[in-house]
């Protein structure tokens, strides 16, 4: 202190009384107080260790459930998952559909990427879900098994690429967070755990590729099962127009109708469109008020109307879908807007609104499961296999029969139509047709390959027949089954020397193709060379593969490709010195 006092009297030039010394020393005091730390260490911001508390965000706590029980009087699992998710309430994260919250956000985020409406809304409603159903969004991201056992339960209750589907909802939703600051701060979770649920959901996305074409494959082993013969259509047609017809009646003279009637008339009037216009299940449900009062005459001789669905899963490639419709089918249509409709459970004046669906569900609100609803349908009516009711199922056997009649003109025209590639329709084709190709197949193999006397292979039509049961064999298949005349007789020895000679020219062959292929190769070569000589110095691999081009577009597709063909010319050296 003496020190520190004899340098004050140095620096002022006159001697200090105690007073003013102690008056000097509040000075310095108030002015170091004023003065912010100056910290010769750098702050490491956000540095936490441990785990942070969900409800109040207390970092760095090294027991959870220890400091859950003593703050918050709960444990670990469904209290928190609770508390958690009214936490979220209060924070905004569970408001209704309607509200700008960040479920909607989300939305039209989607929306703005080019997802079509369908899309965005599965995707955000399977966020909401979680908000909602699994503990809250925070308990969510914080959990490390969360969406694992997540994903779990979606396998067990969708198919694989519905389960695909809302994974990818989660992994888009989580880049969203990561880019939008203000979302990420309202929902309160660090970075790092919606980085490694990103992570972790591409991951399980892609291995559900597998699992993918596993059910496809299983789907087009039950095509030929699924589809329907002519008198299963008769059947399902018979089972719905007698108490349609009736109840359309009833309407017509205003007799009372109960609730349940009218949703039977709704069924049969879908059948009965899906059996004219085979369309996906959702064009169906998408049809509006304002659809169908703009449904217009084709013709006045015809007496066809239209009617054009804007809204559904191939819309960007094939526009609007159209629904063609006779004057019969129209005028119960129309009984059912006037006099069906209003008589639906819940029915409410804003079902009234040219945006409403035109088919109500059992609660006035739009069928979103129209197959299912069929096929509950069908097992109310006893038709033998309700399943065959579905409209994805009618769609595959309106394609088989076309290919089974129809010239390829109208096949292209029936693809349009049904709004999908001509490929689709080929695919549907083979996958029901696989069996009757089979038994053609193992009828080759039976002549290649002879049996011992008495046990030949079956020949007759008739058995063909009676083997491939309702499956129709095309003639082409049918011209390789052997004649009934013939003889499966002959030694394996025999047929080894013949393989081996089969082999043998077909080496032979490719060889003299592969020394034609080199010929030709380097004529192009040359040729191209000398009439790009000045330009192929500088810039030898687009030239080259230009000249290849122009000779594809004059002489059609060549027996190589423009990669073989520049490399033939780089091992030439004919890019250094194209004219020798």
């Amino acid at each position: 202190m003496e020190r520190r006092e004899k340098q004050m009297e140095m620096r002022i030039g006159v001697q200090l009384t105690t007073v003013q010394m102690k008056m000097i020393k509040m000075m310095n005091k108030a002015q170091r107080e004023a003065k912010k730390p100056i910290t010769w260490k750098k702050e490491v911001k956000n540095r936490r260790r441990g785990k942070t508390c969900s409800l109040c965000g207390a970092p760095n706590l090294q027991r959870l459930d220890v400091h859950l029980n003593q703050k918050h009087n709960m444990q670990r699992g469904a209290e928190m998952r609770k508390a958690t998710k009214a936490m979220d309430k209060k924070k905004g994260l569970s408001k209704a559909e309607g509200s700008d919250d960040i479920f909607s956000r989300f939305e039209k985020h989607l929306r703005c990427l080019g997802k079509v409406i369908k899309t965005a809304k599965a995707n955000s409603s399977i966020i909401r879900y979680i908000a909602n159903e699994k503990g809250g969004l925070i308990g969510f991201f914080n959990d490390h098994d969360a969406i694992a056992n997540f994903i779990i339960e979606l396998k067990k209750k969708y198919q694989p690429k519905t389960t695909r589907a809302k994974i990818h909802g989660i992994a888009e939703f989580s880049e969203w967070l990561l880019d939008d600051r203000l979302s990420l701060k309202e929902v309160g979770v660090k970075k790092s755990h919606i980085k490694r649920t990103l992570r972790l959901a591409k991951k399980y996305g892609a291995a559900m590729g597998p699992d993918i074409m596993a059910h496809e494959a299983e789907n087009r082993d039950k095509i030929e099962d699924i589809c329907l013969n002519q008198p299963e259509i008769q059947e399902v047609d018979a089972a719905l127009r007698k108490p349609g017809l009736e109840i359309a009646g009833k309407l017509q003279e205003g007799e009372a109708v109960l609730p349940k009637d009218v949703l039977l008339f709704r069924d049969f009037l879908i059948v009965r469109i899906l059996f004219r216009n085979p369309h996906r299940p959702g064009v169906i449900s998408n049809i509006t008020l304002r659809d169908f009062q703009k449904g217009s005459d084709m013709a006045d001789e015809t007496s066809l109307h239209v009617v054009k669905v804007r809204v559904h899963k191939t819309h960007r490639k094939y526009g609007a879908a159209n629904i063609i419709i006779d004057e019969a089918l129209w005028r119960w249509l129309s009984i059912y807007k006037e006099k069906g409709r209003p008589l639906t459970p819940n029915y409410s004046e804003a079902m009234e609104r040219d945006d409403s669906p035109f088919f109500l569900s059992a609660v006035s609100t739009q069928m979103t499961k129209v197959g299912q609803s069929l096929k509950r349908r069908g097992e109310a009516l006893g038709i033998t296999d309700p399943t065959k009711m579905l409209p994805t199922n009618i769609r595959k056997t309106v394609v088989t029969m076309a290919h089974e009649d129809m010239s390829p003109k109208k096949r292209e025209r029936l693809a349009n139509f049904m709004l999908h590639s001509v490929t689709v329709q080929e695919g549907y084709y083979k996958a029901r047709t696989k069996s009757a190709k089979n038994i053609a197949a193992s009828f080759d193999v039976a002549k290649l390959v002879p049996l011992e006397e008495g046990h030949e292979h079956p020949t007759t039509s008739n058995d063909v027949s009676a083997s491939r049961s309702d499956v129709i064999v095309p003639s082409v298949i049918q011209s390789l089954q052997p004649s009934i005349g013939e003889a499966d007789v002959g030694h394996m020895s025999d047929f080894e020397d013949v393989q081996s000679q089969e082999k043998k020219r077909k080496t032979h062959r490719r060889r003299l193709l592969s020394a034609d292929r080199e010929q030709l190769m380097i004529t192009r070569i040359q040729q191209a060379v000398m009439s790009n000589a000045s330009r192929i110095k500088k810039k030898p691999f687009r030239t080259l593969t230009n000249a290849v081009y122009e000779r594809m577009e004059k002489e059609g597709p060549l027996s190589f490709t423009a990669k073989a063909f520049y490399d033939k010319a780089r091992h030439m050296k004919l890019d250094k010195d194209p004219l020798k």
